[in-house]
């Protein structure tokens, strides 16, 4: 499950799994799918752990934070800053332009910086 810009499905996903009718119930793999600003292709994240988790809530808070009510404005530098316990998922478009998006090396050897302190993530009960 990975809702654009938003964790916003995850409590509704999960209370799918208590209805009676659902006879299968999925393991669900919890994330969302990046839209970017600059022109970097569509990223799924999936954090790894609890603290990635709470990481990835920072991200895209940061990311709605200066925006309009429903929106999120994000670029590839903040979500490296924010990807450590990440596991990532690069949707390439039919043409992908690095220069477009911002990149002018490998996104594996950039170094990570951090905005925010770190705190204790919410997680949503089960």
């Amino acid at each position: 499950m990975a809702d654009h810009n938003t964790l916003a499905g995850v409590v509704r996903a999960y209370n799918e799994l208590d209805n009676p009718e659902v006879k299968y119930k999925p393991k669900l793999l919890i994330g969302s799918r990046l839209v970017f600003m600059d022109g970097t292709p569509d990223i799924l994240v999936y954090p790894r752990d609890r603290e990635a988790y709470g990481r990835l809530c920072q991200l895209l808070t940061y990311g709605k934070r200066e925006a309009e009510k429903g929106e999120c404005h994000l670029k590839l530098d903040d979500l490296l800053q924010y990807s450590e316990g990440q596991l990532l998922v690069l949707l390439l478009p039919h043409r992908f332009e690095t220069a477009k998006a911002g990149c002018s090396g490998s996104i594996a050897t950039r170094p990570r910086r951090r905005r925010v302190a770190r705190r204790e993530p919410l997680v949503p009960r089960r």
